[in-house]
């Protein structure tokens, strides 16, 4: 009985040793966005839409016409990611002013008082025909994202339409690259819809010292319609399209090496 016992307690003290050794590293990543040793990861407005009028639609011809225009208005959840980031980035930029950085290498200080709050872009498609229609959104020119991107996100008004949005990019050796989001638009109102940025995406080269080199080009949206709903009107809108990226290296290196863009 003695034996049984001791045999009891010593299965519960190894119970109780596994459950703190998983709760302590739970609580280690129960916050994937804190910075490590080798991360410095800082909110990057890719646009807030607030020119969106300066955005192109495009669509085949013979599919249909695509519109696009500045709407007034934001998400109540964009607001609030807005005074986050304003807040989030300036306390960036002065903690690299009292570190002795040059402000002009700093690519977020130009985003640290951004406004992202009274204008979203609006889209309306009209099909001509049933098919497998697809039509584009692009900025004025192509948006350089500096560091090396984690993900991209964008909030979205699906409006319950079994349509597929896809990112354009390019990667860092020029070549174009699509990324699908992770569910079609059928939801119904705002939706923050992110696209993770996997490995197998080339944002950087050993050899390259460059930092306006390195990273990702994002060229626009690509949104690939269902053939059984691509019929009539069909509106969809954006705002706050952000990327969250690593600025480790773009600071991190040693002082006396030379940079390589002259």
């Amino acid at each position: 009985m003695m034996r049984f016992r001791v045999f009891v307690i010593l299965i519960l003290a190894g119970l109780l040793l596994l459950s703190g050794t998983f709760s302590s590293a739970q609580g280690k990543a129960q916050d994937p966005n804190k910075d490590t040793a080798d991360e410095e990861l800082v909110t990057w407005v890719l646009d807030s839409f607030e020119k969106a009028g300066d955005w192109v639609p495009s669509m085949p011809r013979d599919q249909g016409v695509v519109f696009s225009m500045k709407r007034k208005g934001a998400p109540k959840a964009v607001l609030k990611k807005a005074e986050l980031i304003k807040r989030e980035n300036k306390n960036y930029v002065d903690k690299k002013r009292s570190q002795g950085h040059i402000l002009k290498e700093n690519p977020i200080s130009a985003t640290a008082t951004t406004n992202v709050n009274k204008y979203v872009l609006g889209v309306r498609v009209e099909f001509m025909k049933r098919g497998y229609n697809w039509f584009t959104l692009k900025p004025p020119m192509p948006i350089k994202i500096p560091g090396i991107t984690k993900s991209i996100s964008v909030y979205v008004v699906g409006r319950g339409f079994n349509h597929w949005l896809w990112l354009m990019v390019r990667d860092f050796n020029g070549d174009k690259r699509y990324l699908s989001a992770m569910r079609p638009l059928t939801h119904s109102g705002w939706r923050k819809i992110m696209f993770p940025i996997k490995p197998n995406i080339i944002q950087e080269g050993f050899k390259v010292t460059d930092p306006r080199k390195v990273g990702l080009t994002f060229d626009g949206f690509l949104v690939k319609c269902d053939p059984m709903e691509a019929r009539g009107k069909y509106y969809i809108y954006f705002d706050l399209l952000i990327a969250q990226v690593n600025l480790y290296f773009e600071f991190n290196k040693d002082e006396d090496d030379m940079r390589d863009y002259w």
